[in-house]
């Protein structure tokens, strides 16, 4: 009888020792995950520029998403996307509420004086789009007199007020959401050209069967990058971003992305 109670007893001690350390180890894990949390970076876009970043079916899909799924493999970092309005993306940016930009974006020189830019990882043009049988326009100054369609916050913005400031040509804005109608407008004689990036514009009249056309020379071309805060936090996640871009450059990652989407490689410059 002794000996049951003795062997019960060393029982009861075996469990409530077994019992603290599972408690003591669960509390180690909690301890760990609160302290270590993984590191998010936060990425704004507007989610309505296909190929690009662009939703379907409530899921963000493109090239760009392609790039920061990648990203995050090799850094171990978790992306949080944050989607506005194009207009408002860099807004985001000074405000605190979001990391980078990735939105097909190009660093002109006015960009680069309130931001850090990252390499670029991809490159592409800026054309003016025309009905088929439009033959009057060959450059920017054929638009003089004429309306206009750009996207909203898009380049070809400043390009055509710094070289016509007294508004010789009527720029007619389109937000990110209603972008395509611009494309549309023009097909209906609503505005007289539409001036976009080479890519946008190349798909939107192959996916809608417009009867438009590209001018053959861009009016401007270079690469596109990420523009992070302008100051030591952007300056090192630029740093960190421009390594995994250079790795997938090296690796043909990049190129794989870019014939996914686009059916051709614009992640090298053309000479």
């Amino acid at each position: 009888m002794k000996k049951l109670k003795l062997l019960l007893l060393m029982a009861l001690v075996f469990v409530v020792i077994l019992s603290g350390c599972s408690n003591q180890t669960d509390s180690q894990e909690q301890d760990t995950a609160v302290n270590n949390p993984k590191e998010v970076i936060r990425v704004a876009t507007s989610g309505t520029y296909y190929p690009f970043a662009f939703q379907k079916d409530g899921e963000l899909k493109g090239f760009e998403v392609d790039f920061w799924e990648e990203f995050s493999k090799r850094t171990g970092k978790e992306v949080e996307w944050v989607l506005t309005d194009f207009s408002g993306l860099f807004g985001l940016l000074e405000s605190d509420k979001t990391d980078v930009i990735s939105a097909q974006l190009t660093p002109t020189e006015k960009r680069k004086e309130k931001y850090y830019f990252t390499d670029a990882y991809n490159y592409s043009g800026t054309n003016i789009v025309l009905r088929e049988d439009d033959t009057s326009v060959k450059s920017l100054d054929d638009l003089v007199g004429k309306k206009v369609g750009i996207g909203t916050g898009a380049v070809a913005n400043d390009i055509v007020k710094e070289k016509y400031p007294n508004k010789e040509i009527e720029i007619v804005n389109y937000s990110s959401a209603a972008l395509k109608g611009n494309y549309q407008d023009l097909e209906m004689g609503r505005l007289d050209a539409v001036i976009a990036q080479d890519v946008e514009a190349l798909i939107a009249i192959k996916d809608e069967g417009l009867k438009l056309r590209l001018v053959e020379n861009p009016i401007q071309s270079g690469p596109a990058a990420f523009p992070v805060p302008k100051n030591e936090t952007g300056k090192a996640l630029a740093e960190e971003i421009n390594k995994v871009i250079a790795e997938m450059h090296s690796d043909g990652t990049l190129t794989k992305i870019s014939e996914k989407w686009l059916g051709k490689d614009i992640t090298k410059q053309v000479k």
